[in-house]
C-alpha cells in the first residue's frame, strides 16, 4: 500500500520535496543497520536477538517457501494447538504466535531478494514501513493548516526512539507505519475522490495491527470513536466527552466482573507477570498488580510515571538510556508550556483528530506503564505512541509555529 501515498494529491500537495524523503530513507537505513549491529553484542544473539532469530528463521522458510508456497502461506492460519488459549493468551495462542510468524514469513519472503542477506533486506523493509508515518505527517500539518510539511514529517519519522525502534527489522517498524497509514487514511476520507482504496488500506492494515498487536486496534477505535463524538457534537463536547471517558474506564474496569466478556484486568496483569519473568539489566522496581479495580488504580500513578517520565536523566547511566532520558526531558517542558499557554487563555482550540490521537496515547501509555517493567522496552514500546502525541504538544507549546508558515484562512 505504500506506494500510493505517491500518487495521492495530498502528498503532491504536501509541498514535501522528494530529496526529503530520500534523506529520511537513507536516515531510516542507517538506523536500521545500527539497530541489527547493536544486537549482535548480545550473548548468543542469533537466539536471543529478536531480530536475528527472525532472520535466521526467515532463512530456513524461504526453503519452506521455495518447495511449498502454498502450504508456507497456509502455516498463518493453521491452528498449532489442540487449546488455543484464545485472543488475550501469551501462550499456546495461534493469535499470539503470528506477530513472530508474520516476520519470519515477511523475512523469508524478503530472502527471494536478498539471497538471505540481513542489512539487504533492510532496505525493503524500510520502504515498505516508511510511508505509513510520511502520510500521518502530513496529516498532521494539514490539521495545523502548515504551509508545507516539512517540519512535520521529521518530527514523525526521526524522533531517536521511533527512527531507532521502528527502523530494526521487528514488528515495531510496521505498526509505525501501520498506525499511520490507518490514521491518515481516516484524515483523510471525507475530502477524498478514491474511498474504497481508502478503507480498503483501512481493513488491510487494521488486520495487520490486529495481528501484531491486537490491543492497538482498540486505542485507535477509542480515539477515532471519541474524535467522532467531539466533532459531531460540538455543542456538548463538556458533557460528552467525560462521559466517555467515563464509559471507557467502566467498561474497561468492568471486564469480566460486571459484563460477560474477556478479562481485561487479569489478562494485564498475568501480562505483567510473564514480563517480570524475563531477565534485564533494566527491570526497575514495581509494586504487584492485583487484577481487582482497586488494584489498577492504587497503581494507577506508579503507572503513569514508569510510562511517562522513564528513565529519568539520572538514570542515563548508559548511553543506551541517554536519548530516551532527553526525549522526556522534552515531554515535560513541551507539557510545561502547554499547561502555562492554558494558564494565560492562550489555548486553541483543539481538533477532532488531535482528540483521537491523545486518546490513542493515552491507552498506549496505561497499557505500558501496567505491564512494562522494563526501562528498554518502555522506550520500545513509548515509539508507536510519540507520533501521536508529540505534534499535538509541539504545536499547541508554541514551538512548531516558529519554525513553519500557517496557512491564512
Amino acid at each position: 500500500m505504500s506506494w500510493v501515498l505517491l500518487r495521492t494529491p495530498f502528498y503532491r500537495k504536501s509541498g514535501i520535496p522528494s530529496v526529503w524523503l530520500l534523506a529520511i530513507f537513507i536516515l531510516k537505513i542507517l538506523a536500521g543497520g545500527f539497530y541489527g549491529y547493536f544486537f549482535t553484542k548480545m550473548p548468543d544473539y542469533a537466539q536471543n536477538a529478536d531480530t536475528w532469530r527472525i532472520h535466521f528463521a526467515g532463512i530456513e522458510e524461504n526453503k519452506w517457501l521455495l518447495r511449498d508456497p502454498i502450504g508456507f502461506a497456509a502455516d498463518l492460519v493453521n491452528n498449532r494447538y489442540t487449546n488455543d488459549t484464545g485472543i488475550l493468551g501469551t501462550q499456546n495462542s495461534l493469535l499470539n504466535d503470528l506477530k513472530d510468524v508474520l516476520m519470519v514469513k515477511l523475512a523469508a519472503v524478503l530472502d527471494l531478494f536478498s539471497g538471505g542477506r540481513y542489512y539487504v533486506n533492510l532496505i525493503f523493509f524500510e520502504y515498505l514501513t516508511l510511508f505509513g508515518q510520511v502520510a500521518l505527517g502530513i496529516a498532521w500539518a494539514k490539521i495545523f493548516k502548515m504551509s508545507t510539511a516539512n517540519w512535520l514529517v521529521p518530527l514523525v519519522c526521526l524522533w531517536p526512539s521511533v527512527l531507532f525502534w521502528g527502523s530494526g527489522f521487528h514488528r515495531d517498524g510496521l505498526l509505525l507505519h501501520a498506525t499511520g497509514w490507518i490514521a491518515a487514511s481516516v484524515y483523510f476520507f471525507h475530502s477524498s475522490n478514491k474511498k474504497f482504496w481508502l478503507l480498503a488500506g483501512i481493513f488491510i492494515h487494521l488486520l495487520l495491527v490486529f495481528m501484531l498487536r491486537n490491543y492497538a486496534v482498540v486505542m485507535l477505535a477509542a480515539g477515532f470513536a471519541a474524535g467522532f463524538i467531539y466533532k459531531q457534537w460540538p455543542k456538548k463536547r463538556k458533557i460528552l466527552m467525560p462521559a466517555f471517558a467515563a464509559a471507557a474506564a467502566i467498561l474497561f474496569i468492568g471486564s469480566g466482573h460486571w459484563f460477560a466478556g474477556p478479562d481485561l484486568l487479569q489478562a494485564i496483569s498475568h501480562r505483567r507477570d510473564e514480563f517480570l519473568t524475563l531477565k534485564g539489566a533494566s527491570l526497575i522496581t514495581t509494586e504487584h498488580l492485583q487484577p481487582t479495580p482497586q488494584g489498577f488504580l492504587l497503581l494507577l500513578p506508579q503507572s503513569l510515571q514508569h510510562a511517562l517520565l522513564r528513565p529519568w536523566i539520572w538514570e542515563a547511566n548508559k548511553l543506551t538510556y541517554f536519548p530516551a532520558a532527553i526525549e522526556n526531558c522534552l515531554f515535560i517542558l513541551l507539557s510545561a508550556m502547554c499547561i502555562i499557554k492554558v494558564a494565560k487563555k492562550q489555548w486553541q482550540p483543539m481538533q477532532p483528530f488531535e482528540i483521537a490521537a491523545i486518546v490513542i496515547a493515552i491507552g498506549f501509555i496505561l497499557i505500558i506503564g501496567y505491564t512494562v517493567p522494563f526501562l528498554t522496552a518502555i522506550v520500545r514500546y513509548k515509539s508507536l505512541m510519540w507520533p501521536f502525541l508529540l505534534p499535538v504538544l509541539a504545536y499547541h507549546s508554541g514551538l512548531l509555529q516558529h519554525f513553519c508558515i500557517i496557512k491564512k484562512e
